[in-house]
């Protein structure tokens, strides 16, 4: 760092160091007759200056940047002594310096921070208490984590990192669960979506991560994220992803299934509609992928259509939802998977504390969702505008805890 500030900025340096260390260091060499040079001092190959109070002026400097509460404080700092036309050190060298400490890495990647795309901040987790680089197990522990996340990410978790006015499901959910996949790790948004065999085009990432930035969330969304990758890393999911987007979902539900269950319980079938309905809700909910990628699942696409498919997830009462989950329950076995849950999220608790732009499902009004989609038979849509939360968490919520027939 010495040497940094050195190279950078040494007539920033007044202020930072006491006086008589900044008078020594201006004074010319009496035996040459010559100023400091800064580059040569500081040329690469040189262990130390080859003056005292140069020595002490640098470690002076280093240590008041170290000297703060935090390494985002350190970073401020010290972005404040080395201006956008010095720039800092870029990251390709900074990499081949493999003997530094890591509060110095810390430092040096929160100063960094502002300028690096937004996968770089989540490669280095700048958002963290010390940043980082990617260790060598980086590559290994990604491929592992994709396995353990969904291609659309955990529906309470998205309630959670979703602005309340923010994009749809469709669109952000799939972001949401990519960027898990580039925390600490060395790949990019592509290749996050290959290995969740993700249906987001490339540009979402850095579409969505500059709305969130924009909307002053993308830091606490990053730790957010944060949190659930490292949790994964250390606990395990007890849901192979990978295999359950392997599962060939073509026997989901047939329509003489879906009839016999509904004879069962005294609901309506209706017509082959709702019976896709029924399936692509269900496809979503074991494999984790998006209903449009299920195979010959209706995926709604007009105003009105997307509408009855409100429509139907309101109709769903606890029975039906049941009846649902045994036959899904029993399609997973089928296919050798009698390990697993149905569905499995990490714990909530791990992000507590932290300012998210999203809603925690539980701070949902059950009592009174129930209430007006049954008695005042509002849709979902207009059930969350009467509660004040978002579309996706009234609808979450139903899945988990289905209002009782009438």
């Amino acid at each position: 760092m010495a040497s940094i500030l050195l190279r950078r900025a040494p007539d920033r340096l007044v202020g930072f160091v006491p006086p008589e260390i900044w008078s020594l260091h201006q004074q010319p060499f009496p035996e040459k007759r010559r100023s400091f040079d800064p580059v040569e001092e500081t040329r690469p190959g040189r262990l130390a200056p080859q003056r005292a109070a140069t020595a002490a002026l640098a470690v002076s400097a280093a240590l008041h940047i170290l000297g703060h509460d935090n390494a985002h404080t350190a970073g401020a700092a010290l972005r404040h002594l080395i201006s956008d036309a010095d720039g800092a050190i870029p990251l390709k060298v900074a990499h081949r310096w493999r003997h530094t400490s890591p509060v110095f890495d810390a430092v040096h990647l929160a100063t960094l921070a502002p300028r690096l795309s937004h996968s770089d901040q989540l490669r280095y987790r700048t958002a963290d208490r010390l940043p980082r680089r990617p260790g060598s197990a980086a590559a290994a522990r990604t491929a592992q984590r994709a396995r353990r996340i969904p291609t659309q990410l955990w529906p309470a978790w998205s309630a959670r990192l979703s602005p309340s006015s923010g994009a749809l499901s469709r669109t952000i959910r799939p972001a949401l669960s990519c960027y898990p996949l580039l925390i600490g790790g060395t790949g990019d948004f592509t290749t996050a979506t290959r290995l969740l065999r993700s249906p987001a085009e490339d540009r979402l990432g850095p579409h969505m991560a500059h709305r969130l930035t924009k909307q002053r969330h993308w830091r606490a969304v990053s730790l957010g994220l944060s949190a659930p990758a490292d949790y994964l890393d250390q606990e395990g999911s007890p849901v192979d992803y990978d295999r359950r987007r392997a599962v060939d979902y073509r026997d989901l539900l047939p329509q003489d299934t879906w009839r016999q269950l509904c004879r069962d319980i005294e609901l309506e079938a209706g017509g082959v509609r709702r019976h896709q309905f029924a399936r692509a809700l269900l496809f979503e909910r074991i494999s984790g992928l998006p209903a449009p990628l299920a195979p010959a699942v209706y995926a709604p696409a007009t105003p009105e259509l997307r509408t009855l498919l409100r429509t139907f997830e309101t109709d769903l009462a606890p029975a039906p939802v049941s009846q649902l989950e045994e036959h899904a329950g029993e399609f997973l076995a089928r296919r050798g998977i009698h390990d697993e849950p149905l569905t499995w999220p990490p714990p909530a608790d791990i992000i507590d504390g932290l300012a998210l732009p999203g809603c925690d499902l539980k701070d949902v009004d059950i009592h009174a969702l129930h209430r007006l989609v049954r008695e005042e038979s509002l849709t979902t849509a207009g059930a969350a505008r009467r509660l004040g939360v978002s579309h996706d968490a009234v609808r979450f919520v139903l899945q988990e805890q289905p209002a009782p027939s009438k």
